[in-house]
């Protein structure tokens, strides 16, 4: 199957906190300038860019493909059974359907998929493209990201929303991370609620899974074959 139909078959997840999920659902979704990304090589290229065009670059990112534990990452000195309580510590990511992504490429039309090269690779991916292609450009030690970028470019610094009630219309879930108290969950879920969007709140299994834990119970407790046991 080609990379293209691999990606249309897919659903984009942008990675948030919960704190930033309110903010979201109140005033649409936020174009970054980079300027605070952890990777100061994919900061370098927005900054690159500006020297030599003199436009502004700002950017959404999603996933594009199932959560890894990267997407969860926690903070080092965290100790992942704690309990979160405030909403910028707890984290969730907004699912929507893969209509959206034709959406954002509609309305935004360098949008796609980041590429992932290795420094031996990279002068002869950047050479006879334009130098727009080092905004979708990233590192091969991020590529487990799999990110699909939004790009929106401009002639002078102005913030940037993809409005809510585009977002409204493709989101599918709103998935938080399981640290989190069951009032804490109920009271997430209520203002969720009030937003129309009770439906959608669920807790993410990737750090803990029932169905998973009842799948290895269930084989080994209806096997009768002693032999599978170590003596």
């Amino acid at each position: 199957m080609s990379r293209i139909m691999e990606e249309s078959k897919k659903t984009l997840k942008h990675f948030t906190n919960v704190s930033a999920l309110k903010k979201i659902l109140k005033t649409g979704l936020k174009f970054s300038d980079g300027k605070n990304w952890l990777d100061k090589d994919d900061r370098f290229a927005f900054e690159f860019y500006y020297k030599k065009t003199k436009k502004h670059v700002q950017a959404i990112c999603f996933c594009d493909s199932d959560d890894t534990a990267h997407h969860w990452k926690l903070p080092l000195n965290m100790n992942v059974d704690q309990v979160q309580e405030n909403d910028e510590d707890i984290m969730c990511y907004i699912g929507f359907s893969s209509d959206f992504k034709e959406c954002l490429k509609l309305y935004f039309q360098l949008s796609g998929l980041v590429e992932y090269k290795k420094y031996a690779e990279l002068n002869s991916y950047i050479q006879n493209k334009k130098i727009e292609c080092i905004l979708k450009l990233k590192k091969y030690h991020y590529s487990v990201e799999n990110e699909f970028r939004v790009l929106y470019i401009s002639d002078k610094e102005e913030e940037k929303f993809i409005p809510l009630d585009i977002l409204r219309k493709y989101i599918t879930k709103i998935i938080i991370a399981r640290n989190v108290s069951k009032e804490k969950y109920e009271e997430i879920k209520s203002f969720l609620e009030k937003e129309n969007l009770g439906d959608k709140i669920n807790k993410s299994s990737l750090r803990q899974s029932q169905r998973w834990q009842k799948g290895i119970e269930k084989y080994f407790e209806c096997n009768n074959n002693k032999n599978i046991y170590n003596d």
